[in-house]
């Protein structure tokens, strides 16, 4: 069971958030200072929704086990691509996601899972420059998903998100979202977060 549960992790991890693309935005023709000071005084709620894909150019840091209950120190990158509700390009919660993941799995196989991440905004990599970051929070389950023989082929994972800008056009700004994914191991394309949120 804890070979499984690593199993599952090392899994879920590598596709919290490659079967999805990413399509490029256009940055609104504002400065960062009006953008921001735009968006704080009118204290609009912006609905958006996307997908969050793993970046595989980037190896994930695996999780150091502590004891029998603790998985903790995961490292993951992947890539949010935002639209506002219409399905127009939403530029101020796309770019590359750094998800740093901790889990303790549970008996019946569910695992709980935790950590903090940073949006870097309008970065396809970590190493781009960005426009903006946001400093998140969030917390949820990965669940095993087993055939009626018993044999692991998915899982599904979901998780809530509290996001702070920290820095350039998001400043000021907050955030939150969910994560869900439905990862069957034998159909690439489901390798993908769906995301909806919202941020004012």
């Amino acid at each position: 069971m804890k070979r499984l549960n690593l199993i599952i992790w090392i899994i879920g991890v590598a596709i919290i958030f490659s079967g999805c693309s990413k399509d490029d935005f256009v940055i609104p023709d504002i400065s960062k200072n009006d953008q921001e000071t735009t968006l704080k005084k009118s204290n609009v709620i912006i609905e958006y929704k996307g997908e969050c894909t793993p970046n595989f150019l980037i190896p994930p840091v695996d999780p150091e086990e502590i004891g029998a209950q603790l998985l903790k120190g995961g490292v993951v990158t992947w890539y949010d691509n935002a639209t506002d509700l219409l399905g127009n390009p939403d530029p101020l919660v796309t770019g590359t996601t750094i998800w740093y993941v901790n889990e303790i799995p549970q008996k019946d196989g569910i695992s709980k899972f935790w950590g903090k991440a940073e949006l870097l905004v309008g970065a396809e990599n970590p190493e781009d420059e960005y426009l903006g970051k946001w400093d998140m929070t969030w917390y949820g389950y990965i669940t095993p998903v087993f055939n009626e023989g018993g044999t692991l082929v998915g899982i599904t994972a979901a998780c809530n998100t509290v996001g702070i800008g920290k820095e350039g056009i998001v400043k000021g700004l907050v955030s939150k979202a969910y994560y869900e994914m439905n990862y069957m191991f034998d159909d690439i394309t489901t390798l993908c977060y769906y995301f909806n949120g919202s941020y004012h």
